[in-house]
């Protein structure tokens, strides 16, 4: 970090475009200096919007972008800068281990510095100079559209994209993508997101994974939040006969208490950064790991750059704390092919739909389903889908319904459903590749229905998902 020196206005000062230059660099300098005093890790994606059909004509095309760069670079596609799409070849890859799918292709955005012995103007198609002109017509904020306009000269940022190893010595760079080669139905060789990496974010913004995560397990929490304290109520305690297990259920439903009253204010877009999210979910798991003293805990280390598998860790192990010692039971439910785009599943009287827990579980063939799916049939066909693209697909309820038999021929949305990318560790193991929660609060029309009929029915285009085996699993409470 460094703190510039002010330009000297004087009297008598033969104005140059130097003295413009200095002032303008020391205004962004000085700014992001005071910023970065306050945020540990200064720099990160904000938005990130990504044309994920073009992955399948081997592109990666960014469709819309903000964020901040190591060096305080602000950046937002398209207003300031755009960003040229990247062609990638399998044919002419320089690391063959990539052309196998196992390795990962990590792409960077890049701009370059700023140059104090050569032209920071690049020509056009060059990726040499800091900043592309254009122009723009800007009319008298005094007199408004009515005044005359006058064509205004600005800068944009010089962004382009390409791989980790090919960043130039002269650029500054920010990883943004990791990619791996995959082939769809027909052989043809297509680019995937790999789901496991998350690019370095400055906050938790609706782009971000963190966000769904968090709030993910905020639900989780509430519920079991809930659980202690109608357990801890059933037993009208008294303070001075408390057992010792009392005392530690006590501690817990403190620290859920807590936490969840904290996170409904700040799991909100753009309200928190991913490193303040980490000390939230760490201070909560050292808080649960009284639940079993006899395990040392072995905290991640944050990494900003990579931070996507510490949170994964730090998020398993406060469900582990969680549900090792009270897991719940869970009842499961095979539906049963009806006709050629429907499966039906007929419960007994005795079914527990009363549940806040309850899950679908699907098994689809990736490399079957059809990427007009993804498109809301649109007409794009003929690719292999990734898992999230599937489940996107799925969550929109465009091709993919789960509603009560009767209501087959109206037109309605059915059971608002929600992925989960990390199943709970108390649900059963099992071969399904996709699992989604059923937002039954957000549905309650159809799910009344569906609690009347005892009867819930799938509805889907077999043409785009090709053949789908589905559970319902249904978590009751521990006994």
């Amino acid at each position: 970090m460094r703190f510039t020196q002010p330009v000297h206005w004087a009297e008598g000062l033969f104005l140059q475009p130097q003295h413009l230059q200095r002032s303008q660099q020391n205004a962004a300098q000085d700014s992001f200096a005071l910023f970065s005093l306050h945020q540990p890790y200064p720099y990160g994606v904000i938005e990130l919007e990504l044309n994920e059909d073009a992955l399948n004509e081997q592109r990666v095309v960014i469709t819309k972008l903000k964020a901040v760069l190591r060096d305080g670079t602000l950046l937002d596609v398209p207003h300031n800068a755009s960003i040229a799409p990247l062609q990638l070849s399998a044919e002419a890859s320089r690391n063959e281990s990539n052309v196998g799918g196992d390795s990962v292709i990590e792409i960077c955005l890049c701009v370059p510095l700023l140059s104090n012995q050569q032209s920071n103007i690049s020509a056009p198609q060059s990726h040499t100079g800091r900043y592309v002109l254009s122009t723009e017509e800007v009319g008298d904020e005094n007199t408004g559209s009515g005044g005359q306009e006058i064509a205004m000269v600005v800068r944009r940022y010089n962004a382009f994209l390409c791989e980790r190893s090919l960043v130039p010595s002269h650029a500054i760079a920010l990883p943004l993508l990791h990619l791996q080669w995959a082939s769809n139905a027909q052989g043809q060789r297509t680019l995937q997101r790999d789901g496991h990496y998350m690019p370095p974010y400055l906050t938790v913004s609706p782009s971000c994974p963190l966000l769904s995560l968090s709030q993910d397990l905020l639900l989780t929490l509430r519920q079991q939040q809930k659980q202690l304290q109608h357990q801890l109520s059933e037993r009208a305690l008294e303070s001075k006969v408390l057992t010792a297990s009392e005392v530690i259920e006590l501690q817990v439903l403190s620290a859920l208490t807590g936490f969840v009253a904290r996170a409904q204010c700040f799991l909100q877009p753009q309200l928190l950064s991913p490193f303040a999210l980490y000390l939230e979910l760490v201070e909560l798991l050292s808080r649960l790991s009284i639940l079993r003293p006899q395990v040392s805990l072995q905290i991640p280390i944050y990494d900003h750059d990579n931070a996507l598998p510490c949170f994964e860790q730090v998020l398993r192990l406060i469900r582990l704390f969680l549900h090792e010692e009270s897991a719940g039971e869970c009842q499961i439910f095979d539906f049963v092919p009806q006709t050629h785009n429907t499966q039906i599943l007929q419960l007994n009287e005795s079914a527990p739909l009363e549940s806040p827990e309850i899950y679908l579980a699907l098994q689809v063939e990736l490399s079957l389903a059809s990427a007009s799916a993804a498109a809301g049939n649109s007409g794009v066909s003929g690719a292999g889908l990734s898992l999230l693209q599937v489940a996107q697909a799925i969550e929109s309820g465009d091709n993919f319904r789960l509603l009560d038999p009767a209501s087959y021929t109206e037109r309605i949305r059915g059971v608002k459903l929600s992925y989960v990318r990390y199943p709970p560790q108390y649900l059963p193991q099992s071969n399904f590749n996709l699992l989604f929660r059923l937002k039954t609060d957000e549905s309650v029309r159809v799910w009344h229905y569906i609690m009347g009929d005892k009867a819930l029915l799938l509805d889907y285009a077999p043409e785009l998902w090709g053949p789908v085996k589905a559970q319902l699993i249904v978590v009751t409470k521990a006994s």
